[in-house]
């Protein structure tokens, strides 16, 4: 691997307190313990033809920006009382209780390299994966990314 690259591990928090959410607005952010995806992060435009009769080929523009579906993914953390992740268990528990009220949060995401993403997110519930013998237990979180990503490059 070159050395012009890092691995795209990051941390995930989130803040549903602030409302309306606001991203790069502040806040009181949780870390959301035991992401494994986020989804794709910003925003695309659909190409929108706009050819008209003397053009002698076709000849597009950009449309409105929307961004990708989203489904936040992690490992489900298991209840043990007074076991050493009962604060991970108990973040997680809020963050899923948002979830199910389907209540708008912003979500940052850390990169190694000191950049960080905040948006708005949308949750539309909350789902347990469906179980199998031979693997963890996981969530999954579905919902949209509402409006631009808030985008805070590293200081060089």
């Amino acid at each position: 691997m070159s050395d012009d690259v890092s691995l795209a591990n990051c941390i995930v928090s989130y803040d549903s307190t602030t409302q309306p959410p606001v991203p790069g607005g502040g806040g009181t952010f949780i870390v959301i313990p035991n992401v494994t995806a986020t989804g794709a992060i910003g925003l695309m435009s659909e190409a929108k033809e706009k050819t008209n009769l003397s053009d002698t080929s076709k000849q597009y523009g950009a449309g409105m920006q929307d961004a990708p579906d989203k489904s936040l993914k992690g490992q489900v953390i298991p209840y043990e009382n007074g076991g050493p992740y009962a604060t991970e268990y108990s973040a997680q528990q809020v963050f899923f209780a948002s979830c199910r009220a389907k209540t708008g949060m912003v979500i940052k995401v850390e990169w190694p390299d000191g950049e960080v993403n905040e948006f708005e997110f949308k949750p539309l519930g909350f789902e347990t994966d469906e179980p199998n013998q031979e693997e963890w237990r996981m969530f999954t979180v579905n919902g949209k990314q509402n409006g631009e990503v808030d985008v805070v490059l590293p200081t060089p």
